[in-house]
């Protein structure tokens, strides 16, 4: 897939692998500059970032795959991810994706009501605190 972002810098969260990390790299083969990949697991943003900085994907020397660990179920590390760009970044973010997602899978009737709230706190909450924070970012650029 072919798309213009020449230049554009962009978070992506839950991009460590599956279609965050497919994104980043199509991000990055059509011209960003930058992307911040962030998942829970440090070893896993830094195995990503590694991975999408290789020529092996198609976008060495395109830009460059940053990776910054964070929980997007809670809104201090949330906070930290955007301050964190804001200052490498002199205030720029022009892209922001919010693909970390959770799920629980159990029989309705076996469910555990406390394991929605986990999911409702990364799937909705997550995404709702990503994009306000980010939004005094995207607003500039």
């Amino acid at each position: 897939m072919e798309f213009n972002v020449n230049g554009k810098v962009a978070l992506l969260t839950g991009d460590s692998r599956g279609l965050g990390f497919y994104a980043a790299r199509a991000l990055l083969r059509n011209g960003a500059s930058r992307v911040f990949v962030s998942s829970r697991k440090a070893d896993a943003c830094v195995k990503a970032a590694n991975e999408l900085n290789s020529s092996s994907t198609g976008v060495s020397g395109h830009g460059k795959a940053i990776p910054i660990a964070a929980d997007f179920s809670n809104p201090d590390d949330i906070k930290r991810v955007i301050d964190h760009i804001d200052r490498v970044t002199n205030g720029r973010l022009d892209i922001v994706i919010a693909n970390a997602g959770a799920i629980w899978s159990a029989p309705l009737h076996s469910h555990d009501p406390t394991a929605i709230d986990k999911v409702l706190a990364l799937n909705v909450r997550g995404v709702f605190v990503a994009i306000q924070s980010a939004a005094r970012l995207l607003e500039l650029s």
